[in-house]
């Protein structure tokens, strides 16, 4: 993997919706994707292999202190098999009832970068997500954050790649800010898959488009997902998304306002998929049937799902249409699921 940019914007052909979207490094995200997936996969007991070109050579614990506190495998470390001084760290989103309960704490508290350096305004950001970025107890003494940036400096790392799907996204984008923050000379790329909203406009928002920009921080949003325009603003308005968008557009059924079609469209593996045949294209869009990630039919064959162009007028439907679905998908399932229609 090169550390070339991954967000270098050009124009995208008028049927696409504006502004433009970035121009994603095939290699790169494809290699970060499979990241995430063999998060999920080391969490869920399953076997998985280290994406082409890396090598497996951690793991990140952490404390969630929801549902009484829980230790919990959250990520993998990888390093190049070109470079070792360069890494990657792939986090895995929502899976136990206790990340459900970190994800639905909107309230929102103080970002301290690990530094120490003062930022103003304060950025505030999800409670949650800051309670597992944060949280230590007797069995993991250092919270994530504090392992990453030991870790990164016992190993030398010189080039990171953060990335993290879901409720992994929002913490990769905690990370991000915090790097930029606390070790400037990193070179750090942030991709996130399906991420929430982690912070306010006018502090969090503020912060990182002042400190994340070289490059921007990429977010890979299926326009059909719900998970991505969390927290609802008439719960906790103020929230924002950060960085820029590479939309995604795929669903199973139409109209279909389900906990299963919400998790289909949130799925990681679907979003690999669409990517691994969106990316290598010009322009980098793709149009067709794939089979889901999560359910199978009653004969066991997967469900077929269905990726369209992100012209202006399917996104504007999607996002109209993502204010009907449950907005709280079932968390990442370890095995096949038989759908339920």
């Amino acid at each position: 993997m090169t550390t070339s940019t991954v967000a270098a914007i050009r124009p995208q052909p008028s049927l696409l919706a504006t502004p433009p979207e970035p121009v994603l490094n095939a290699t790169q995200v494809l290699g970060m994707g499979q990241g995430v997936v063999a998060a999920y996969s080391a969490f869920n007991g399953k076997d998985y292999s280290a994406p082409s070109g890396w090598t497996q050579v951690g793991s990140l614990t952490a404390w969630v202190p929801q549902k009484g506190g829980v230790a919990e495998a959250f990520g993998l470390w990888f390093t190049s098999n070109a470079d070792s001084t360069t890494a990657m760290l792939a986090l895995r989103g929502t899976v136990t009832s206790a990340d459900t309960s970190a994800d639905e704490q909107y309230a929102t508290t103080s970002f301290a970068p690990y530094s120490g350096t003062s930022l103003s305004p304060v950025p505030q950001v999800h409670s949650g997500f800051w309670g597992i970025y944060t949280g230590t107890s007797s069995s993991v003494p250092q919270s994530m954050q504090a392992q990453v940036f030991a870790w990164l400096k016992a190993n030398n790392i010189q080039t990171l790649y953060v990335t993290g799907h879901s409720l992994g996204g929002g913490l990769a984008e905690f990370l991000a800010l915090d790097l930029a923050v606390s070790q400037p000379s990193l070179g750090v790329t942030t991709v996130t898959f399906a991420a929430p909203m982690a912070g306010l406009a006018d502090s969090w928002g503020t912060a990182y488009a002042q400190y994340v920009t070289s490059p921007a921080t990429v977010r890979v949003v299926n326009q059909y997902d719900v998970v991505p325009t969390l927290p609802p603003s008439w719960l906790a308005p103020n929230y924002t998304q950060v960085g820029v968008e590479f939309a995604v557009l795929f669903y199973n059924t139409l109209g279909d306002t389900s906990t299963q079609e919400a998790t289909i469209r949130h799925e990681m593996d679907n979003h690999l998929t669409v990517l691994t045949q969106a990316l290598p294209a010009t322009p980098q869009i793709y149009v067709g049937a794939f089979p889901d990630g999560v359910y199978t039919d009653s004969q066991g064959k997967p469900l077929q799902d269905t990726s369209v162009a992100p012209t202006a007028d399917a996104v504007t439907a999607a996002k109209a249409s993502v204010k009907a679905l449950p907005q709280r998908p079932v968390a990442q399932p370890p095995d096949r699921r038989v759908a339920t229609k």
